[in-house]
């Protein structure tokens, strides 16, 4: 039995671990404080090398001996501790073996190789990267001065190529990655660069302005990061001058997947050969979009097609572990909450719902504002008792453009991988406020799918999004019907009238049987208190069972036409971000109610005008836009208040809608549904406040458990 630590593990363990994947009998995976798609680390298991492990950094700013202690702690080990015995402490989510074994230190070196970084322009010296072998087969790169001694990052060979005699466009420039392989086209004759840090090189516009003019012949590594390293290198080239002309050479075949490919030090042919190789290149273009790029399409022969059953699911039978799902239901209907309990359950590798989970990183996207998020994250804190002091778990408090074609998709892309941890979910709450204002029955719901889509694959993770239903169908979400199709899970979330239960109902999952059937039920939580001392709540959601099919009885308004349905929608929206208690009458008891402005003001949101009409300004579209808008309001106010379906009332000086037969949270709704003397429906529908005709006190919100419910809408 080797007495190395890790050899308690498995390759699958370890990859899982570190966030990387397994190829040709090693782990590759991400160095310490590096994003989640980089590859600069590997993990071989060995009976001969002392620590049990073999471990190589290709990034120069890493250091071996700290990737080793790095590699530890991700799998639970104790640090190495010199003289002394180090137990093996597996991590909580990992099969206990109970082995224990003495780690030790890292194997000496064998070799040192430096590399001199020079000042293309002056040809005075930088900094220098040296590049140590040890005898257990390892390698590390480091710089000197530290830093590179405040220099910016320079070409190694830069020097080479600007005194380089003849007009630019008649010489030939290889672009590699590394130094070594710079050194190896220079024997032969060739002239090279390469950026100084291998795969994770910095490619700057000066180095755009250096290489401007040449023929550029772009040599990759045959492997998926050698070709995100050229494309890197190719892009400030063209930045800096359009014109310079870009080759690609691919004289080996493409690696598997995570697999390290070939590169210059493996070429055997002649130089001879080497030319006829660049003559009869192809135009460099972005890989995948045309005649010289690497075709982004992978066929796979029959026999190499897996699949890992392991892996399928982030909560089995409920949600799978990569893709797009969605939570859907009514205003008010607790979506919100259930979507950040599966967050946080995913974020501390916790089951839901009775449901094995797969623990991974989350990254919560609160599109609607963070501040109702923020105090349902309290809220569950107070309610789970000893959590850890570290949770995998990032919060974004704006809401990216994720509708239209020119969006946020790169940059968000960038803010999740510099959290240094590949997320396993992605929460995106709501939908609706991350089209910026595209259109979600058309081309922007379209553009939201293959955003979320090109999310799930480039993080190979689940994302999850909150959604509202459809204003003529409560069983459906609302928009285009591409969305429907996108999904590969889809929960419908339906609260019970005057309780705290959200009922769940799996309308979808993709390769499965769906209908599976749960509750999720709900408690109050006090976060604190405000300044006039009132309690400040939150809900959190206490347990999640499976459940018999819910009916979805006692809704009054499937009864309404869609206009109808839609305004009661929104005082129900209204009532819950931003109702007031009011007393309407002196003799009548105190209701919750919405601002009317809050309700118009949703109301115009729901109608955006779509390009002006030929022959008209935009000013005189925009004002006959607003009328007809207005007076649509109206209506719908007027039709409910004559069926004493909604009350509208005007208390000091502010109009306020209430629907006195919808829960909205309140626990005792007045069923009082006299006209108010003040309140008249062109006012609510104009934003105009009417005369004051009452005088009565109005309290903030009171914190019982049914008029806290913070759902965004």
């Amino acid at each position: 039995m080797p007495f190395g630590a890790i050899m308690n593990f498995t390759l699958n363990e370890i990859a899982r671990a570190l966030g990387g994947e397994i190829s040709n009998g090693s782990v590759l995976a991400p160095g310490p404080n590096h994003k989640p798609t980089d590859r600069s680390l590997s993990v071989t298991l060995s009976t001969t090398s002392p620590d049990g492990f073999v471990v190589n950094t290709f990034s120069p700013r890493d250091n071996v001996i700290d990737c080793k202690d790095y590699v530890r702690r991700r799998l639970g080990i104790e640090a190495f501790k010199p003289g002394q015995n180090n137990t093996n402490h597996r991590a909580a989510n990992l099969n206990t073996r109970g082995a224990s074994s003495i780690i030790a230190p890292p194997s000496k070196p064998v070799n040192k190789i430096e590399y001199s970084f020079i000042e293309p322009s002056t040809g005075e010296f930088r900094y220098k990267k040296t590049r140590v072998e040890r005898e257990d087969g390892s390698k590390t790169f480091y710089f000197e001065p530290k830093q590179r001694g405040g220099s910016a990052p320079l070409l190694y060979g830069g020097e080479r190529i600007n005194s380089a005699k003849g007009e630019k466009s008649s010489l030939t420039v290889f672009i590699v990655e590394g130094e070594k392989k710079v050194d190896e086209l220079n024997k032969r004759g060739f002239l090279g660069v390469s950026g100084d840090s291998g795969a994770n090189s910095q490619w700057t516009p000066e180095h755009g302005q250096l290489l401007s003019g040449f023929n550029i012949v772009l040599w990759p590594d045959s492997d998926d990061v050698g070709e995100k390293y050229v494309s890197s290198a190719a892009k400030v080239i063209k930045n800096a001058n359009p014109e310079t002309r870009i080759k690609i050479v691919r004289p080996f075949p493409s690696a598997s997947p995570g697999e390290k490919g070939k590169d210059v030090c493996d070429w055997t042919g002649s130089n001879e050969e080497l030319r006829a190789l660049v003559d009869g290149a192809q135009s460099y273009v972005t890989p995948g979009t045309g005649e010289g790029g690497k075709n982004k399409f992978k066929l796979e022969k029959f026999e190499d097609i897996k699949f890992e059953a392991k892996e399928e699911w982030l909560f089995k039978g409920i949600l799978p572990k990569q893709g797009v799902a969605a939570v859907y239901g009514k205003p008010g209907s607790l979506k919100s909450f259930v979507a950040s309990d599966i967050a946080f359950s995913t974020a501390l590798n916790r089951d839901w719902a009775g449901r094995r989970g797969t623990g991974a990183p989350v990254v919560f996207i609160a599109a609607e504002g963070a501040a109702g998020f923020r105090k349902r994250k309290v809220g569950f804190e107070i309610f789970n008792k000893d959590l850890p002091s570290k949770v995998p778990f990032h919060l974004i408090s704006n809401a990216p453009n994720l509708g239209t074609d020119k969006n946020d998709l790169d940059e968000l892309i960038q803010a999740v991988e510099s959290t240094g941890s590949n997320p396993g979910l992605i929460v995106i709450d709501t939908l609706a406020q991350t089209l910026n204002s595209a259109d979600e029955n058309g081309a922007g719901m379209v553009q939201f799918v293959a955003n979320a889509n090109a999310l799930a694959v480039r993080f190979k993770c689940l994302v999850l999004v909150v959604h509202h239903n459809g204003l003529s169908d409560d069983k459906r979400m609302r928009g285009h019907s591409s969305l429907n199709g996108a999904m590969d899970a889809v929960i419908l979330c339906e609260r019970d009238p005057g309780a705290l239960t959200a009922n769940l109902t799996i309308q979808k999952l993709k390769d499965e049987v769906s209908g599976t059937y749960l509750a999720a039920k709900l408690e109050r939580v006090i976060v604190g208190f405000d300044e006039d001392g009132d309690e400040v709540s939150t809900l959190v959601v206490a347990s999640v069972e499976d459940a018999e099919p819910h009916s979805g009885a006692n809704d009054a308004r499937k009864k309404t036409n869609p206009s109808h349905r839609l305004l009661l929608d929104l005082v129900e929206q209204g009532t819950i971000d931003a109702g007031k208690v009011i007393r309407p009458w002196a003799d009548g008891p105190e209701v919750k109610a919405a601002p009317a402005d809050t309700v118009r003001q949703y109301y115009f949101e729901r109608f955006p005008m779509e390009g002006v009409p030929p022959g008209e300004d935009e000013k005189t579209a925009r004002r006959l836009h607003s009328e007809k808008i207005r007076k649509k309001l109206s209506r719908a106010i007027d039709g409910l208040i004559d069926a004493k379906v909604l009350v509208a009332a005007t208390i000091n000086g502010v109009n306020y809608l209430y629907n006195p037969s919808a829960t909205c949270g309140q626990a005792d709704v007045s069923k009082d549904t006299r006209p108010h003397p003040s309140a008249k429906s062109r006012l609510m529908a104009s934003g105009q406040n009417g005369q004051t005709s009452a005088n009565v006190r109005i309290r903030p919100q009171s914190a019982t458990p049914q008029e806290i419910v913070e759902e965004e809408i």
